[in-house]
């Protein structure tokens, strides 16, 4: 089992061992042994703030964009493996903020991130709190079968995320 610098008391809400909160998005289930599944690929689910880009004005890309950098990172070395990326735009249920479309696809396309799957989390569809999100960016593993694997609450490089992937091939 990987325990790779989680916080205990986030653990509570939804931990190691945990089956995954599910959800549907573009045919493909996620979450719950895959909603019935046995089998499946390893999926990471990343929850980030695509309204920042930076650090309040500062040129300092913010924690969401960097982790955003360092799962693409670990795509393009894991995808021949079968990893699935899921991205959320936890802004509206953690932060309040809620872009546009047009601004969530903006910043998708200036962050070169066009090749996964993005959901917008919202008031009504609560992914966030369901996966017992409260700050970004917040990253899960989960194995083949559902069952969350890995989980960090603050921003996770992708050389720490890659034996995480590894083991679950």
């Amino acid at each position: 089992m990987l325990q790779i610098g989680f916080s205990l008391l986030i653990l509570t809400a939804l931990g190691l061992g945990s089956p995954a909160p599910p959800f549907a998005l573009n045919g493909y289930e996620f979450g719950e042994a895959a909603l019935g599944r046995t089998t499946g690929a390893p999926t990471l689910i990343a929850f980030l703030d695509f309204s920042e880009a930076e650090i309040s004005g500062s040129g300092v890309p913010s924690a969401s964009r960097a982790e955003a950098d360092a799962v693409r990172s670990l795509w393009v070395t894991s995808r021949v493996s079968g990893l699935r990326i899921v991205m959320v735009d936890a802004a509206p249920t953690v932060h309040g903020r809620t872009p546009s479309v047009a601004q969530l696809q903006s910043r998708v396309g200036a962050w070169e991130l066009d090749a996964f799957p993005i959901v917008q989390d919202g008031a009504g569809s609560g992914l966030a709190r369901r996966y017992g999100v409260t700050r970004t960016p917040t990253v899960f593993l989960l194995d083949g079968a559902g069952i969350v694997r890995g989980r960090w609450d603050t921003f996770v490089p992708a050389t720490e995320l890659a034996p995480g992937v590894d083991a679950l091939r």
